[in-house]
């Protein structure tokens, strides 16, 4: 088998649709929606799958297929253009690396990771650095969607805080913000900034209006039976019934938390939830490699340190990449954003288990797509043949996910107190985190 995108057809539409969305490749960013030139693909409703589809002609004019970041992309080529040399490290080319929070205690709290990116949203905006910024927020009518908008106050972006784990098409909105006057932050995910910075790669004399992209770390997006099966936990039947959704409520790390219209109050621990990314992770975030947002200005992701996660507070890991980021990182108000420097290696031990998943895990991963002849993404990396122990482990975690999409062994998993879930994932991700620092900081 080829990887994906070698074989052509007869549109534009209908390669991306056999090289990308028929073999199980489609990222559900939006990237092809939000940048067709003549608006011809829609993306279905997230219910039912996020999916491009096609409404209308195709033109053939190849966007679709060049921005979409599903067949992969070149990270030798984008770190070239942005930095104009390679990583030496596993978290990406940086500047400086630091950990922060918001110093409102509001701020703070109602943020998943220490209110950072909002804080940073907000000084930027108080300084008239932007305009306004692309963001993710609950939708107001179906909180159990996500919607993108273009905030423009202080009170739009403090209501989009929180993170939102359920698959969005967030990029479907960048034709309306490139054809946007002003300047604008934009805030994604690994996989929606690397179609980015492509569009930017292969369109950079069209005038962008993006002052800032602040990239966001994920180790992987649910689709929606992930949100369908913790309300069924709660007894929750009718999406309709729901009121209210905060992924991480209350006390740092947090908790998942649903309130209904009749008054019912539900919450289960950030641990607890974890376990459904084994049965409801997207298939093509496993062959992904990105875990910090390495094609950001500003990277933000949970600081997963002892010593920071005693104050039982929310803090956050900031990566300064670019130039830009850089300096905006250094213009920040300490009234508004606290930080403190921490080394390389600090900010690796944080994200050990995540790192050694997306560095280590995922090439393995696309090597077995290879060795059953399916299509897989290509990222022009050479990355060192890992030890046959650690090829093993992940066959094994290839092998649970493989039972994972067996009904009955979902039903028996959903079947587990949420209490005793909450303690088999808290140790799992402790003997994960120890046994991967150790390779993870070895091979960085």
């Amino acid at each position: 088998m080829k990887p994906s995108g070698q074989e052509g057809t007869a549109d534009s539409f209908s390669r991306l649709k056999h090289d990308v969305i028929d073999v199980e490749l489609c990222l559900h960013c939006g990237t092809c929606a939000g940048l067709c030139p003549v608006h011809a693909i829609r993306m279905s409703r997230v219910e039912t799958g996020c999916i491009p589809y096609l409404a209308d002609d195709c033109i053939s004019c190849g966007m679709c297929t060049t921005v979409c970041p599903g067949k992969g992309v070149s990270y030798r080529q984008i770190n070239h253009y942005l930095f104009d040399r390679q990583p030496e490290t596993h978290l990406g080319v940086y500047k400086n690396i630091f950990v922060g929070h918001a110093k409102g205690e509001t701020m703070r709290y109602n943020g998943a990771g220490g209110g950072l990116v909002t804080s940073i949203l907000v000084d930027l905006l108080d300084r008239k650095k932007i305009d306004g910024a692309a963001i993710v927020t609950a939708h107001p009518d179906k909180p159990w969607r996500s919607k993108s908008i273009i905030a423009k106050t202080k009170e739009e972006i403090m209501g989009a805080a929180q993170s939102r784990y359920i698959v969005h098409p967030h990029n479907r909105m960048l034709r309306h913000l490139l054809e946007t006057e002003g300047r604008y932050a934009y805030v994604g995910l690994p996989c929606q900034i690397e179609a980015l910075r492509t569009w930017q790669l292969h369109h950079s004399e069209q005038k962008c209006p993006l002052k800032v992209i602040i990239g966001i770390y994920c180790g992987g997006t649910l689709n929606f039976a992930a949100l369908k099966t913790v309300l069924s936990r709660f007894g929750i039947r009718r999406l309709q019934d729901v009121r209210t959704i905060r992924y991480r409520e209350g006390r740092w790390p947090g908790n998942f938390r649903v309130k209904t219209h009749d008054g019912r109050d539900f919450e289960m621990s950030k641990d607890a939830f974890n376990y459904l990314s084994f049965i409801h992770t997207t298939n093509r975030c496993w062959y992904c490699p990105n875990l910090t947002s390495e094609f950001a200005d500003l990277s933000v992701g949970d600081a997963w340190s002892r010593r920071l996660m005693q104050t039982g507070k929310g803090w956050s890991v900031l990566i300064a990449r670019t130039k830009r980021g850089q300096e905006l990182m250094e213009g920040l108000s300490p009234k508004m954003v606290h930080t403190e420097a921490v080394t390389e290696n600090e900010a690796i031990k944080m994200h050990s288990h995540g790192l050694n998943n997306k560095k280590i895990g995922t090439f393995i991963r696309i090597r077995s797509l290879q060795s059953h002849g399916k299509a897989y993404p290509v990222y022009g990396l050479t990355e060192k043949r890992p030890p046959a122990k650690r090829v093993a482990v992940e066959y094994l975690l290839l092998f649970l996910l493989w039972l994972c999409h067996f009904e009955g062994v979902q039903r028996l998993l959903n079947a587990i107190p949420i209490a005793a879930m909450e303690k088999m994932m808290a140790r799992l991700k402790s003997v994960l985190k120890n046994r991967s620092r150790k390779d993870i900081c070895r091979e960085g």
